[in-house]
């Protein structure tokens, strides 16, 4: 915890191949900026004690963005290779947020969190709503899924 930004650091944005690649130890800060922003909201918006952020997939080299894209995606090989993912571009980043009230954990609902990055990035980014999470991508244009 903490490092990078208050509650975040470099090694949870790396890459979870197996092999040591060069995307292990990037981060682009206005994503974990973001991120930190995002999560400071909801402890004030709770009145809570502590925020943890968990990031489910980070950055991801070719090889590995493949293996995921085949994996979770169903695509073949050669539609994977030609993924433009943010995660490669180490500019995305798949998360939750949940806070800590009275000694209770509380997950923040995926749309909730959905709303926040749509309604303070409004002209821009990448925000997308899953059952799982959030994804958010530092992209220049707006994409919203």
């Amino acid at each position: 915890m903490g490092g990078l930004t208050d509650n975040l650091s470099v090694h949870e944005f790396a890459c979870k191949c197996e092999d040591e690649c060069t995307h292990k130890e990037v981060v682009h800060m206005p994503l974990a900026l973001a991120m930190q922003a995002a999560a400071d909201y909801f402890v004030e918006q709770y009145n809570a004690e502590r925020v943890i952020v968990n990031i489910s997939c980070g950055n991801r080299c070719p090889d590995h963005n493949i293996h995921v894209q085949i994996k979770d995606t169903g695509k073949t090989y050669h539609e994977a290779k030609k993924s433009k993912s943010t995660h490669v571009r180490c500019i995305g980043a798949d998360h939750t947020i949940s806070v800590v009230v009275m000694g209770e954990k509380h997950e923040i609902e995926p749309q909730e969190l959905y709303e926040y990055y749509d309604d303070t990035h409004f002209n821009s980014c990448g925000v997308g709503l899953y059952s799982w999470g959030v994804h958010l991508d530092m992209r220049l244009n707006k994409a919203r899924w």
